[in-house]
């Protein structure tokens, strides 16, 4: 019935449904009870999948993921690891097919498949119409080449989707051989064949699946956290898939929890197979513009309906079909494409690498930026650079480390290793047995290891010395002090002191315990220590960051920043780069209470200069931050408080410049509420914790080739911050070229529908070859040249006004449309109103055109002329893009094209190339007439231009 449908309406039903896919689904689709159900919908994606029945089991698939009716709802299907026990042949068998192959497979989209996808879009259609309306003119080798053009820039887009498509590939593709116990067997075989459930043998490899270990590994994990720092991992912890093996102690195995797409790293490649569909505001707006554009073409139309009357049917309804295709430019597709390729190419170059053609032109609206601390705005480097202690500490900064050897080197995570450097003990591996000799020469071996835990933002470990037991801690301040069993004033006061420089401070922390409480849980054993210290860590910024930031500030961006680490740190940061001045004002909530400080750096040095705690109610206190005039600071703990007393978050957020000890999903919290305020919002990170607020963001930017970058729309290849100007500068260039290329090829669309108009008056067209010669020799090479301007290197206060619909686009339009019409219409009653003039009037009914005369070779030369200075006209260099002289293949082009307009206008032999007639013939000196008429609208639109470009510039300041 579809297939019917779509044949009897010449395949208009198929164009309508690929642009409604829900109207597709209300028509092949009715709603029914699960019990019945074929097919699922799924929300809000409007994608259908079929629904199967194994047995009990109700399933479908979405996007390589498996969904199962489990308590009345569909989950994805995952593993519960309940035991390890090996797995036979049957029970691989039965998992196979309930969760398939191992490894992702990356699919690579055909050219057919793309082609039909690419070619059925609105632009497109209304190409195809244009098309046939030139065909049943006599317009074939203009229609030849169009969608010749059209299948070669489809052919671009397909090449470039393929090429990333195969990174991703090699990217996913994992091919080793590992060992698996089945049956009571060690058998080899290849990952792919993997299934959850499986006991592998552990060696120095690429992890295969997401896996818990049993026993005891070192990891390199900089595929998935940006860090190279190795990580040592335990009885109980998950393996990720992609990360590396560098040891791993004999007899250590792991259980496979997670395959394919279900994996951490699977999420990362599906999201970038499935990004987020933006609706770019340019396109909307243009479309509004040219729907208002069109009403005025009708009008027009309506008015001049009387030229017509002399014609036959057939030929009246070619002609208003034909003024159709010149309203709507059918080749502006292939600008949009060109113009985002060209500036991916160009960012390439700059070895940053974009995933995403349509976030390249959105990137030129970002205003606000959002950046990570560590590893982004700093260096991974610390450097210890004091201890202030109140008892001895020796053990503790000995000990309470995860330090690894691999290869006879010390690895481990760099403040580890900066501090176990700092004691000045020696370590040796024994085995299992870790033994520390300290500087004092007190030996000490370590009996347990509680790892760093990102909620308790500690670590501890159990120590043996002398036949004593000690457990040492350290950690986050904030977070230990509630873990001792006093505080005093002093204490709070040395902190203070600290993390206003800008210090990174860690707690340090012991007590002595008894043998038989070695195997309590850790949160009986970390409870009332014995306060030791700080120990006082330096992280500096990264060499360009102050460079970049004064940047960024210039440009009148809004920057903050979203850190875990201490709030008072990332303050001092951000005084560091410059987006913090005078006062701010940090609050945080402490057991129940709100915490209101105000900082100020004061000669150089970060200060508190009032701190108060208060209880309030939510509205006084909503009432009461209006009231201030200040940047704020925020912890995650009062971002939960006000989420939970439903605070006004967004205004909150917006006068926010620091955004401290938040977690990942508040980071993607802060930027969704930004997007509430109509802001675009960029987001630079590095690590795995950034990568939902990286996807969520209107662009994402990374530093690294890590998995955890696969999330990101721009990736650099290197790790300086200055990319991310490169990024928004070529955004800007990209915009600003867009909005000069649409409404130009919008106005020389129109003139050549007053052109034929005009024409129509006499029984006049265009001859194939000059239709040709004009839209694929003048038109389109020109513009086309345009996208080739450089970007400037350096960001300014101003953004592209690419909004079409905006009075001031508007009305810089309008006056080009006026005047240039004006200068068509005074050179063509001109030549209708001579004395000589003379045309061979066909006899009504008109039944087809004269392709040569005086008015026909008017238009012509008029359309070239006005080609040719039109974008010197309507390009806005400065202060996005380099003057457009300096775009070499433009300049070369459009004096090669003036070149050949002049010879067409003053050399006769030209003229008969192009199926001119004499200038001269009916009018004395024509040739000079029609040029003074067209430099004299041309400079007069300049002058106009100039005026309006002061009162209503087309460009919004920051």
């Amino acid at each position: 019935m579809l297939v019917l449908l779509c044949i009897c309406t010449g395949f208009l039903a198929a164009f309508y449904f690929r642009w409604f896919p829900t109207q597709f689904i209300n028509f092949l689709y009715i709603t029914s009870t699960l019990e019945k159900a074929t097919h699922i919908k799924t929300n809000p994606y409007n994608e259908i999948c079929q629904v199967f029945r194994d047995g009990r089991k109700i399933y479908f698939k979405f996007r390589f993921l498996k969904y199962e009716l489990q308590e009345d709802k569909f989950k994805p299907l995952e593993f519960e690891p309940k035991n390890a026990n090996q797995l036979n042949t049957k029970e691989v068998q039965i998992r196979q097919l309930d969760y398939g192959q191992a490894l992702m497979k990356i699919p690579m989209i055909g050219f057919l498949e793309f082609t039909l996808e690419e070619l059925s879009t609105p632009f497109y259609t209304l190409q195809y119409l244009c098309v046939v309306i030139w065909l049943v003119q006599g317009f074939f080798y203009f229609a030849i080449v169009m969608m010749s053009c059209s299948l070669i820039s489809t052919f671009i887009k397909f090449y470039l989707l393929r090429q990333s498509l195969k990174r991703l590939q090699s990217l996913a593709a994992i091919h080793q051989q590992v060992i698996v116990i089945r049956d009571d067997q060690l058998i080899k075989i290849d990952v792919n064949e993997l299934v959850p459930g499986d006991i592998i043998n552990l060696q120095t490899m690429i992890v295969p699946a997401d896996c818990i270990i049993t026993g005891m590994a070192l990891l390199n994990e900089a595929t998935l956290t940006g860090e190279s720092n190795p990580v040592p991992k335990q009885t109980g912890q998950i393996l990720f898939e992609g990360t590396k093996i560098l040891e791993v102690n004999a007899g250590s195995t792991a259980q496979i929890i997670r395959t394919n797409y279900s994996t951490i790293r699977g999420q990362y490649f599906r999201n970038v197979l499935y990004p987020h569909k933006v609706t770019h505001k340019f396109y909307t707006q243009a479309m509004k513009f040219l729907g208002g554009f069109v009403i005025f073409n009708i009008i027009i139309a309506g008015a001049t309906l009387v030229i017509y009357l002399d014609y036959t049917t057939e030929l009246i309804l070619a002609n208003i079909f034909s003024t159709l295709t010149w309203i709507f430019p059918p080749a502006m597709p292939i600008f949009f494409s060109l113009t985002a390729t060209i500036a991916l190419l160009r960012l390439k170059n700059e070895n940053i690498i974009g995933s995403n053609m349509d976030k390249i032109h959105i990137s030129g609206q970002v205003d606000v930026a959002c950046f990570d601390k560590t590893g982004t705005l700093t260096t991974n480097e610390l450097t210890v650079i004091g201890l202030w202690d109140k008892q001895d500490c020796n053990i503790c900064i000995s000990c309470c480390h995860h330090i690894c050897q691999s290869e006879g080197q010390l690895v481990g995570d760099i403040l580890d290793l900066e501090m176990f450097r700092y004691s000045q003990s020696k370590i040796v591996f024994d085995k299992n047995d870790i033994q520390i000799t300290s500087k004092d020469q007190k030996i000490y071996k370590i009996i347990k290891i509680f790892d760093f835990n990102s909620e308790l933002m500690m670590m501890s470990v159990i120590v043996e010395c002398e036949n004593k037991y000690y457990l040492c801690s350290k950690g986050a301040p904030e977070k230990l002090q509630s873990k001792l069993n006093s505080h005093n004033e002093e204490m709070l006061l040395q902190l203070s002191f600290y993390v206003n420089q800008g210090y990174r401070v860690i707690s340090l922390a012991q007590k002595e315990i008894n043998q038989k409480d070695l195997n309590l849980d850790r949160m009986q054993l970390e409870a009332n220590l014995n306060f030791l210290g700080y120990l006082i860590f330096e992280n500096q910024l990264k060499n360009d960051t102050a460079d970049v930031m004064k940047q960024l500030i210039e440009s009148n961006l809004k920057v903050k920043i979203l850190s875990g680490d201490n709030p008072l740190t990332t303050v001092n940061t951000a005084y560091n780069i410059g987006i913090a001045n005078e006062v701010v004002k940090l609050f945080d909530i402490r057991n129940s209470e709100i915490v209101e400080i105000d900082i100020k750096r004061i000669e150089d040095k970060q200060q508190i200069i009032q701190q108060k705690s208060y209880l309030i109610d939510v509205k006084d206190l909503q009432n009461y931050i209006y009231t201030l005039n200040h940047q704020f600071a925020l912890t995650g703990d009062f971002m939960e408080y006000c989420n939970l007393h439903k605070l006004d978050v967004p205004s909150l957020y917006q006068r926010t410049i620091v955004f401290a000890r938040v977690k990942p999903h508040q980071k993607k919290e802060v930027i969704f509420m930004h997007q509430q305020l109509k802001c675009c919002v960029a987001m630079i990170g590095d690590g795995s914790n950034d990568c939902s607020a990286i996807s969520q963001a209107d662009i994402g930017v990374s530093f690294s080739q890590a998995d955890a970058s696969y999330t990101a729309h721009f990736s650099s290849l290197d790790q300086s911050i200055k990319c991310i100007v490169t990024i928004l500068a070529q955004g800007r260039a990209t915009a600003q070229t867009l909005s000069e290329i649409f409404p130009l090829y919008i106005l020389l669309s129109f003139l050549a529908t007053c052109a034929y108009t005009c024409l129509a008056l006499e029984g006049q067209n265009y001859s194939d070859f000059q239709l040709l010669f004009l839209s694929f020799l003048c038109y389109i090479p020109i513009m086309a040249s345009m996208t080739l301007t450089k970007a400037l290197p350096n960001l300014s206060k101003e953004l592209p006004l690419d909004d079409m619909y905006q009075l001031n686009n508007q009305l810089s339009f309008y006056t080009h449309v006026f005047i240039f019409t004006g200068g068509l219409l005074v050179s063509v009653a001109i030549i209708m109103n001579a004395e000589n003039h003379h045309f061979d009037q066909p006899d009504p009914p008109i039944k087809d055109y004269l392709r040569r005369g005086m008015l026909n070779t008017a238009t012509v030369i008029i359309a070239q002329i006005y080609s040719q200075f039109l974008p010197f006209i309507f390009i806005i260099s400065k202060p996005f893009k380099e003057e457009c002289y300096k775009n070499y293949a433009y300049m070369t082009y459009s004096i090669l094209s003036f070149s050949i307009t002049i010879l067409f206008v003053f050399c006769k032999p030209t003229q008969q190339f192009l199926d001119l007639v004499d200038f001269n013939s009916e009018i004395d000196h024509f040739d000079i007439f029609l040029l003074l008429i067209m430099a004299g609208t041309i400079i007069l639109d300049i002058i106009i231009q100039n005026i309006l470009q002061i009162r209503f510039p087309r460009k919004r300041y920051l």
